[in-house]
């Protein structure tokens, strides 16, 4: 484990816990988990509350309880990277009533392919982004 995966962990874990309030801290662990052992960069996963704990499942049956959690996820990666709010407000796209649905079309892997078919598709008028 790196120092700064353990140094990204402490701050992310407190900033969580500060979030979600009152609720058992079962504090921070380790473990040889594949999908953190094989990455060649700090990374860590969490896990909030057990939904097997029937405190801990009607918890997180609350839409607020889950926002908390998520503000938590957010603050300590704001706070563990140092990342500040941008001075200039970002546009905000418009939003219809109607239902949005998002649609992942395939990977690549050929780039040039991935953006022969985003070109297409923005011809017709869908937004398009290429990850990756």
């Amino acid at each position: 484990v790196s120092q700064a995966t353990i140094a990204y962990q402490n701050v992310i874990h407190q900033e969580i816990m500060k979030a979600i309030g009152n609720v058992r801290d079962r504090g921070k662990k380790r473990a040889n988990y594949a999908v953190l052992r094989e990455t060649r960069m700090p990374a860590l996963l969490t896990e909030n509350l057990f939904i097997d704990n029937p405190s801990d499942a009607t918890k997180l049956k609350s839409e607020q309880f889950l926002l908390q959690i998520a503000h938590g996820h957010a603050q300590g990666i704001v706070k563990a990277f140092g990342l500040k709010k941008k001075t200039k407000q970002q546009p905000q796209p418009k939003v219809s009533d109607k239902k949005l649905y998002r649609v992942q079309v395939g990977a690549f892997s050929d780039r040039k392919n991935a953006e022969k078919l985003a070109e297409e598709l923005k011809k017709k008028g869908y937004p398009v982004y290429i990850v990756g």
